[in-house]
């Protein structure tokens, strides 16, 4: 009967555009990407449980797990076991290329930096998260391979008391050349057309300095606002994610400094 139950949460989380809260009063999300084998399941469970010792938030959350391929029956029932009240949610559908795309050769040998797969992972975390959880007023991404030592507050309480859009455990510096001699120019290039005021420089700093995406909370409202959802389109639509493998770290952290005010847009967790 347990597996049972199990199984029809993953049959209805597969089917839905936007996940339902589990109740009215939750309004955050915990969520996680994993390729969905046994490897993966058992990393992630280890990430579950720093999540539970560092995370001693108030505020009521869903823990949902998206998972690229199809899970076993054993990773299935171990996670009944283990983690009982996450949600699993299939996103295979939103792992395709686009229709017509031809990779360079060297991307589909493996003779480039970025797999195919990892290229479909910073297409995911660029344009898909916050559609599949936009009715929660806060997600918060933690990557399977992210072991949280401490929060010294409730970034859920926190965020909604101060306004932010995103907060962050880490900036660092964008390194991957590809990246760098493509992104900046085609940044600039958009930001002119689109009426913002931008020079290659500025747009070449909103690219380096980045922030680290596999730990962020962040609205997802704030995603498909007007001007912000322009910018990711035009972002999806240029197969750049593919073609040269710009992360989705540089992407949103451009999208942050073109049009979240610093000032209550982003904070250090």
């Amino acid at each position: 009967l347990r597996l049972g139950l199990l199984q029809a949460v993953f049959a209805a989380a597969a089917a839905a555009t936007a996940i339902e809260p589990s109740a009215a009063d939750v309004r955050n999300a915990v969520f996680t990407l994993v390729r969905g084998n046994d490897d993966d399941i058992n990393v992630y469970l280890e990430t579950a449980k720093c999540m539970r010792r560092a995370l001693g938030v108030e505020e009521k959350f869903d823990q949902i797990l998206f998972h690229e391929q199809a899970l076993s029956e054993d990773a299935r029932t171990l996670l009944a076991e283990e983690e009982p009240n996450a949600r699993f949610v299939d996103v295979n559908d939103l792992f395709n290329l686009p229709a017509g795309l031809a990779l360079p050769a060297a991307v589909t040998l493996g003779q480039t930096e970025g797999s195919v797969g990892y290229r479909k992972m910073c297409n995911f975390m660029a344009n898909e998260w916050y559609r599949l959880l936009g009715k929660y007023e806060l997600a918060m991404r933690v990557d399977e391979d992210v072991c949280i030592q401490q929060i010294t507050l409730d970034p859920f309480a926190e965020m909604k008391s101060k306004g932010y859009v995103y907060a962050y455990g880490l900036q660092t510096t964008e390194d991957h050349q590809e990246t760098l001699d493509t992104f900046p120019e085609w940044l600039h290039g958009y930001s002119s057309k689109a009426g913002l005021e931008s020079t290659l420089e500025s747009a070449t700093a909103l690219v380096t300095n980045m922030y680290f995406s596999n730990f962020f909370v962040s609205r997802p409202a704030w995603w498909v606002q007007p001007e912000v959802q322009a910018y990711l389109s035009a972002i999806k639509a240029s197969h750049n994610i593919f073609l040269h493998r710009w992360g989705d770290a540089p992407i949103q952290s451009a999208a942050l400094g073109l049009f979240a005010p610093a000032e209550i847009g982003r904070a250090h967790v």
